[in-house]
């Protein structure tokens, strides 16, 4: 048994302004975060009659959790080895505060994680990591063993909390996560989230979407590119208006905030 260095008390009290909702976004990130491509958020239902549910699970394909990082990735809360975003950085790591997987206590009792990951070698191996809402402060990894399927995660929460209910799925979930990812999915249109099978589809937020060319001269060289411009119906969760610089891979090479940012009414993303 290991622990992280904080208590578990003082981990409830730092979250203590998150919901359900933005509790499962973080785990969307984390999956993203991983290079994940595609991440599915699973609810199995427990009772029709009482619309309650016996658990959540949300998996990715993507690198895993490797053991090796795991004081780091799991010990230090508040703190972590990802990079931080920043107003003109090239990075979109979301997950860069350490406490994101800490928030299921906001809508189940136990977390329980199966992650497969490969080794410098290319050797695939798979462990759990099982943590109890109750003491957040000891968690409990199994030892690494071969694989022979492919790398991803899948966390799987149970005990869920009776407010977890279609209700809050359809009227409260979807909505939540539509104004959270939805700049990111557009950005990013090889990434995928499904929820219970079915494609997060954000369209409904979108007001304005428009492409055009652009071509510029510059120290006597013609610069094309094309422009896509998004207005979104509301302002996004967290998300600011940015212009955002694809090359022609469409790698993310460089983002800058817009004047946008400063209305109201208006709330765009332009790429």
């Amino acid at each position: 048994m290991q622990s992280v260095e904080i208590t578990s008390s003082g981990i409830k009290k730092v979250l203590q302004k998150y919901t359900a909702e933005r509790a499962i976004a973080e785990y969307i990130w984390n999956g993203f975060d991983a290079k994940a491509s595609k991440i599915n958020v699973d609810f199995e239902i427990d009772s029709i009659e009482f619309d309650t549910y016996k658990s959540i699970s949300i998996s990715d394909n993507g690198e895993g959790i490797i053991y090796e990082d795991l004081s780091e990735r799991f010990r230090k809360f508040y703190e972590s080895n990802k990079a931080s975003i920043s107003s003109d950085s090239n990075d979109l790591t979301r997950g860069k505060n350490g406490y994101g997987r800490f928030t299921f206590h906001k809508f189940a009792r136990y977390a329980k994680w199966c992650t497969k990951y490969n080794k410098p070698d290319g050797i695939l191996y798979s462990y759990e990591i099982a943590i109890n809402s109750d003491n957040l402060r000891d968690y409990e990894p199994s030892e690494p063993i071969k694989e022979n399927s492919t790398r991803g995660t899948v966390v799987k929460f149970t005990e869920v909390n009776s407010d977890i209910s279609t209700a809050f799925i359809n009227d409260i979930l979807k909505p939540y996560l539509r104004a959270e990812f939805a700049w990111y999915l557009e950005l990013k249109e090889e990434k995928k989230i499904f929820i219970n099978g079915e494609e997060l589809d954000y369209s409904s937020i979108i007001a304005e979407n428009e492409s055009f060319p652009i071509e510029l001269k510059l120290r006597k060289e013609d610069i094309k590119f094309e422009c896509k411009y998004i207005r979104w119906t509301n302002k996004l969760n967290d998300e600011y208006s940015r212009f955002y610089f694809l090359n022609e891979s469409l790698e993310l090479k460089k983002t800058k905030t817009t004047s946008l940012n400063k209305k109201v009414i208006t709330f765009g993303t332009a790429y």
